[in-house]
């Protein structure tokens, strides 16, 4: 396998590799770009420095082709993105979003689905339990039962809204206006 063919297969995977050249230097190669060459960082006398300059070059695949060849690239070690981004994931019980395409990508990947997660998904949320491996172990709404999903299925919760009744944004409306408010919904006074 060249170096590329490398490059790829660890990027497929969710992984960033590290790499040395000849001069001992070392350069990160993370993501592809839309055209198709993969971004990088500098050549730098530490891993640590070159994390810090991550995604400032990129190279196409001849590029690195005959630059690895040339200057005896070799891969020194795959980097989780976990590594690299601050916070790790997310914390025991923090609430956190079930994306809509949570069934299908779990059922390609052979992760067993049931009604109770169907449920879930309906909710939109969860609660995070703990890591099974590279997936995600969630809690339902009332924490009575946890259920396996896929990281590309979870999400943070930004900035979380309250779903309330009707009647309960009446009230709170009569609160900051006084009693003389009504609401009209649809042409219909309620």
């Amino acid at each position: 396998m060249t170096i590329y063919e490398e490059l790829k297969y660890l990027r497929d995977r969710g992984y960033f590799a590290l790499v040395k050249n000849e001069d001992d230097e070392v350069k990160i190669f993370s993501t592809e770009t839309s055209d198709g060459n993969v971004r990088s960082s500098d050549w730098c006398v530490s891993e640590k420095k070159a994390l810090d300059s991550l995604g400032c070059t990129s190279y196409s695949k001849s590029e690195i082709d005959e630059y690895s060849k040339k200057n005896n690239w070799q891969i020194v070690r795959p980097i989780h993105i976990t590594e690299i981004l601050p916070g790790r994931g997310f914390k025991e019980e923090e609430k956190v979003k079930i994306l809509p395409n949570a069934k299908e990508e779990c059922e390609n990947l052979k992760i067993g689905w049931n009604g109770q997660m169907n449920q879930m998904v309906k909710d939109g949320y969860g609660y995070f339990h703990s890591h099974n491996g590279l997936n995600l172990r969630i809690w339902n709404k009332d924490k009575s039962d946890y259920w396996i999903f896929y990281p590309t299925t979870i999400a943070p919760i930004i900035k979380e809204t309250k779903e309330i009744t009707l009647d309960e944004a009446l009230e709170l409306l009569k609160k900051e206006y006084g009693e003389d408010v009504t609401i009209t919904l649809k042409g219909e006074r309620i």
